[in-house]
Parts: structure tokens; sequence; C-alpha cells
């Protein structure tokens, strides 16, 4: 049972919540980026410190029960002012209860109303089937499949997701 998701702006605060959830070899498998292991408090001050500091990204801390449980952000990766990528996990013990899509819907929402953009993408390891149904349960469309994404330590395929701002508006 769902009681309360909400997400925030990520600050300091955040930062013990972030490292104790971000510390799971399972999470750091399924990201984009490469993370340390162990993931210490340090590391999660000098990632809200850095994504604090850029005009583009959208940091945000997912907050279940009143409990850090994950991050979910919105970056720009290209030129394209109006358009931003989502990224986000989630602590292993808070998978399958439905808080990943209600995070993602926040921020969703918080993309098209706030910032005013036009179009969200984002991506999903080809067999992480949890985080790909999250996306589409959110309102994403999947776009296809992209091959052999470049990891430093792996390459993998990866599903990809849009989300454009008519769509939005037309489902409300």
């Amino acid at each position: 049972m769902m009681t309360s998701v909400k997400i925030e702006k990520a600050n300091l605060s955040h930062a013990e919540g972030i490292a104790k959830q971000a510390n799971n070899l399972k999470i750091c498998l399924h990201l984009r980026r490469t993370w340390p292991l162990p993931y210490l408090k340090e590391h999660a001050i000098e990632f809200i410190n850095t994504m604090d500091s850029s005009d583009s990204d959208h940091l945000k801390t997912i907050i279940y029960n009143n409990e850090v449980v994950g991050v979910i952000g919105l970056h720009k990766t290209n030129e394209i002012e109006n358009e931003r990528e989502i990224g986000f996990w989630i602590g292993e013990a808070f998978w399958g209860k439905g808080i990943t899509t209600k995070a993602i819907k926040l921020m969703v929402k918080y993309a098209f109303d706030e910032l005013k953009l036009n179009r969200i993408y984002s991506y999903a390891n080809v067999g992480n089937e949890a985080s790909k149904y999250a996306q589409i349960n959110a309102g994403f469309t999947e776009t296809g499949i992209v091959t052999q994404e470049c990891k430093p330590s792996e390459i993998r395929d990866q599903y990809t997701f849009e989300y454009l701002k008519e769509d939005y508006f037309k489902a409300l």
C-alpha cells in the first residue's frame, strides 16, 4: 500500500539517505554512468553539489513515507534547450511498490508544467523490465532499442522512451 510519495529538490540533508540506498551493486549495474562502490555519504554530497551547480540539470530526491529512497533527475545531454533526459533509481528495498512510477509522474509534471519542456527521453537496460514498465506506466512511449550502448565496463542494449508535451496535456 502506497501512502506518500513526493519529490523535492535534493539538498545536503538528503546525502546520508541517498548514500544508504545507493550503496548497492544491483542499482549500480542498471545505471548508464559508473559510480563508486561502496557508495559513501561523501559521494552523495559530491553528486548533489555537482548537480546543484548546473543550470540545466534538475535533481530531485524521491521521498516515500518521509524517507529518502532514491533520486530522479532531468539532465541536458544535447544542445536542444527544451528537452531533457530523465534518469532515476530507487533503493532495492522499495522496488515493486509503484514508487518509481509515481516519482516519474511527478517529475514529468514538473518538466512540462514548470520547465515548459517539449520532450523528455529516457533509457532502460534491456532486461530491466521493472524500469521499462515504470516508464510506460508513467506515460512514456517506447520508441526502440539502442544496440551496443557503451558503459565503461560493458556493452549492452537499451530500450528508448520519450514523452512529448502534447501527449502529456492530452492525457490530463
